[in-house]
C-alpha cells in the first residue's frame, strides 16, 4: 500500500483548491523549485510553514486526510471498502440523496471525489 494512502492524491487536491475548498489541513502537497527543477513533496503543516521562507515559487495544495474529509462532507453519505487492499477502485462513496456512487483506490480519494461532486454542484 502507498505511504500516502491516508491523504488525497495531488490531482484531487489541486481540483479541490480550484473549487475553493479551504486550504487548511494537517498535510500539504508542495511543488517548489530550488534549482529550476520542480520537486513534489508531502509535508506536514510545520514543515510547510518552515519551508515558505526557504524556497521560491511554492505551490501548495491541502492533502486532506480521511478524517478532514469526513468533517467537511454532509451526513447523508456512506463510505465503505469493497475489495482487498491494492485492488483498483476498492473504496466506494455513496450519496443516498442524489444516488451518486463514486469509486477510488483509497478512502481519502473517494471522499475527495464526493467533496468535488458537491462543490461542482454548488457552482
Amino acid at each position: 500500500m502507498k505511504e500516502n494512502w491516508q491523504v488525497t492524491n495531488l490531482e484531487l487536491s489541486k481540483r479541490l483548491k480550484e473549487l475553493g475548498a479551504p486550504q487548511e489541513s494537517l498535510w500539504y502537497w508542495v511543488e517548489y523549485y530550488p534549482q529550476d527543477k520542480p520537486i513534489l513533496a508531502l509535508l506536514s503543516y510545520k514543515e510547510l510553514r518552515d519551508s515558505r521562507d526557504a524556497f521560491s515559487h511554492l505551490n501548495e495544495y491541502s492533502a486532506f486526510t480521511v478524517a478532514e474529509h469526513g468533517k467537511a462532507l454532509p451526513v447523508r453519505f456512506a463510505t465503505y471498502k469493497r475489495g482487498p487492499d491494492g485492488s483498483p477502485d476498492d473504496w466506494t462513496c455513496i450519496d443516498n440523496k442524489d444516488l451518486v456512487h463514486l469509486f477510488a483506490e483509497t478512502e481519502a480519494d473517494v471522499k475527495a471525489m464526493m467533496r468535488i461532486y458537491f462543490l461542482e454542484k454548488e457552482s
